[in-house]
């Protein structure tokens, strides 16, 4: 035990500074406040799903900015190359 009442853990990637007490049910109201909103609800009202459609929207958005940035990283080196190549000279 330390010396604030906790036991320490020991393995591969443990803390060796002093663990904080636990309040038991309590907290500060923004522990609490993201506690209730990892669990999925915000008081008694039920948001999983609010939840998940929040993750398929993250999930949209960053595969439109993935194929946005590969279509205009493709269009710079296009006018790269094109810069590049002499122009056909005419006689």
């Amino acid at each position: 035990m330390n010396a604030f009442g906790a036991g320490q853990t020991s393995g591969a990637g443990a803390s060796t500074a002093p663990m904080a007490p636990r309040a038991e049910g309590g907290g500060s109201s923004l522990m609490m406040f993201v506690r209730q909103l990892h669990e999925g609800r915000i008081g008694s009202l039920d948001i999983r799903w609010a939840v998940d459609v929040a993750a398929v929207a993250m999930i949209i958005l960053t595969a439109t900015g993935i194929f946005l940035s590969i279509r205009t990283l493709a269009a710079g080196r296009r006018r790269k190359q094109k810069r590049m190549t002499p122009a056909p000279e005419t006689t």
